[in-house]
């Protein structure tokens, strides 16, 4: 697939280097599956949880400006603007059908 030609997508934004907490990042599989033996055992699994959950939002220390020559960002922007374009018109005449049940 050719890029070169693609517009970019204005919908990007740029979060490298940006921090993500330990225990926004340590979900998934393994705390679904904590919270389901806490559940079977009969122990509130709110109570495993409190006070892990901390949110960084400070900014990177080092503040990333839009470089047009930052080759990934561009070759994500162009991926983003071609996936928009091309599902664009289906969701639109998906969402202006009538919906009916069999």
């Amino acid at each position: 697939m050719r890029l070169d030609e693609e517009q970019q997508s204005t919908n990007i934004e740029d979060r490298r280097g940006y921090r993500v907490s330990p225990g926004l990042a340590g979900g998934g599989i393994g705390t679904l599956a904590i919270v389901l033996i806490a559940l079977f055992f009969g122990v509130d699994p709110s109570v495993l949880f409190q006070g892990t959950t901390s949110v960084d939002t400070t900014p990177p220390p080092e503040s990333r400006q839009a470089d047009s020559n930052d080759e990934m960002r561009n070759f994500v922007s162009r991926v983003l603007g071609s996936t928009e374009r091309t599902w664009a018109v289906p969701f639109t005449v998906r969402a202006t059908q009538k919906c009916t049940s069999i």
